[in-house]
């Protein structure tokens, strides 16, 4: 699971969160590459937006507490519903709020045993 998480948080800091290369990729046009860092800007904003009017007083349950039924190292986590409530909802709660905020959300939520290490990641 933890390679999991790492996977899905790394290309959520790269890719959906961070600063793109200005440049495209190597066969991709600059006109589809542009197209590309709008869609990516307006989905951060997005999350921005949810963390601010939505997640910030209410935040989401972790994910074994959601979907008690998934293993941590479960397919459910990269791809469908799970993905989608990591990458939309968990995740951006977590870079978005405050330390403050985390300290008492990871006190209401201890990780179990079987997702140990997962707000370390």
């Amino acid at each position: 699971m933890k390679t999991i998480i790492l996977y899905l948080s790394m290309f959520y800091s790269a890719v959906a969160m961070g600063a793109p290369s200005e440049k495209p990729p190597v066969g991709m046009s600059k006109e589809i590459w542009d197209k590309h860092l709008e869609r990516q800007a307006k989905a951060e904003k997005d999350r921005q937006d949810r963390f601010q009017k939505e997640l910030k007083d209410n935040p989401p349950e972790p994910p074994w507490v959601r979907y008690p039924e998934y293993h941590s190292n479960d397919i459910f986590w990269r791809m469908g519903e799970g993905e989608t409530y990591l990458m939309e909802y968990v995740l951006p709660y977590l870079k978005y709020a405050s330390e403050v905020e985390l300290k008492s959300y990871k006190e209401k939520y201890p990780e179990p045993k079987s997702w140990h290490g997962w707000y370390a990641e």
